[in-house]
């Protein structure tokens, strides 16, 4: 087994980590992967068109979550949102959008 280093300095798999460790590192790992879960990739096409349409992206658990996430990001006003396609992390999935003019 390659030995990784941790931010705490010590090497997973060897004798210098400690079994509580150990532990924590697994229990941490497992709480990460029950979050990302929770968490869909939402998706609006035909967002706030002007000359073209354009596109929005938001990884969140809901669709207000995402949805103030973009305008955090955009930094100002949304006139049209456009459609959402909400897609699932639990399961591959692809979306693509034609550009256009």
């Amino acid at each position: 087994m390659k030995n990784t280093k941790f931010k705490f300095g010590k090497k997973f798999g060897d004798d210098e980590m400690g079994t509580d460790e150990k532990t924590r590192f697994i229990k941490n790992m497992k709480h990460n992967e029950r979050e990302m879960r929770k968490l869909k990739l939402f998706v609006w096409t035909d967002f706030d068109p002007d000359y073209t349409c354009g596109l929005a992206v938001a990884l969140a658990e809901t669709e207000e979550e995402a949805r103030k996430l973009v305008l955090k990001k955009r930094g100002y006003g949304i006139s049209n949102w456009g459609k959402l396609h909400i897609l699932p992390l639990s399961k591959k999935c692809a979306f693509s959008e034609s550009g256009g003019g």
